[in-house]
């Protein structure tokens, strides 16, 4: 007999035009869903969808045992979850931290270092595909971070994407992963290149490079 499948409550910061799609996936997959927003009227759509609300990022993170960012850029991710009342007060032991932005790799290092004091495992996940992709549940994410958390976060990424992939480390600069892509699937055929610039520019600024097979595309989300 297969185990049961497991639906930790979930709170979610960044309800933007790729984040408000993602929740309310996480929601028909019948996980319980905390949110953290400050714009009235989409903080009333999830509501009646069957979420939570919360005041702050941390209340969010208190009432949840895995966290996701989905920001636009590092300086807000850095403020949501190493602010004054941010995630990183709320967060209690053995709570799992997803940052789904596309942010600086320096950024992703020092939170995944200050989260990990407070023993919460953080897992990098920037995703592609845009917000039809969002919507449609067929995101790609390539996900960096301890095996172990990628493994029992699975499900979770599965009611977002279809195209999951583990980066057996996390980015580095320069080191940003571009993937060749099926021009017709979307789906990941095998990384081109890890030097992107040899300065680390373009992975600085949080742009990835999306290779497609008849075309290349700069892809920057939010």
């Amino acid at each position: 007999m297969s185990a049961a499948k497991s639906f930790p409550v979930i709170g979610f910061i960044g309800l933007g035009i790729m984040g408000k799609p993602m929740a309310l996936n996480l929601l028909r997959a019948n996980y319980a869903l905390v949110i953290g927003e400050r714009r009235p009227a989409v903080t009333e759509e999830l509501v009646a969808q069957g979420a939570r609300s919360a005041s702050t990022p941390r209340d969010v993170a208190a009432q949840s045992e895995v966290v996701i960012t989905m920001l636009p850029d590092s300086p807000d991710v850095e403020a949501v979850v190493l602010g004054e009342s941010g995630v990183r007060a709320g967060v209690r032991e053995g709570t799992t931290f997803i940052d789904m932005s596309t942010i600086a790799p320096a950024t992703s290092r020092r939170i995944a270092r200050e989260l990990g004091a407070a023993k919460t495992a953080a897992l990098d996940a920037p995703v592609s595909g845009g917000e039809q992709g969002a919507i449609d549940g067929t995101l790609s994410i390539m996900v960096g971070g301890p095996e172990a958390a990628f493994e029992a976060m699975l499900p979770i990424f599965e009611a977002m994407g279809k195209n999951i992939v583990r980066r057996t480390r996390r980015r580095s600069r320069p080191q940003c992963l571009a993937y060749a892509l099926d021009a017709r699937s979307s789906r990941p055929i095998a990384p081109v290149s890890r030097r992107l610039d040899g300065r680390g520019g373009a992975c600085e600024r949080g742009i990835r490079l999306t290779v497609h097979v008849t075309r290349v595309a700069h892809e920057q989300h939010r």
